[in-house]
């Protein structure tokens, strides 16, 4: 169709990081297409967003794995 599209979710702890989400999330993607590139970035608390805690990299390890099974 002539145009890119690429996806990014932020990850932040105990509000969209459960495996259920993000299984239905990389699901999704790859039903429209596998050739669409998901990224997941680590969410870091700063500024007016001082909590939750930071993503985890075992979290976003995990993320590339559900990813992959999804397609």
């Amino acid at each position: 169709m002539g145009f890119w599209l690429e996806i990014v979710t932020l990850i932040v702890p105990g509000f969209n990081d459960s495996r259920a989400e993000l299984g239905a999330i990389a699901k999704f993607i790859a039903s429209v297409s596998t050739e669409i590139p998901w990224h997941v970035t680590a969410f870091h608390p700063e500024y007016k967003m001082t909590s939750p805690e930071a993503t985890s990299a075992a979290t976003v390890l995990a993320i590339v794995e559900i990813g992959r099974e999804a397609g």
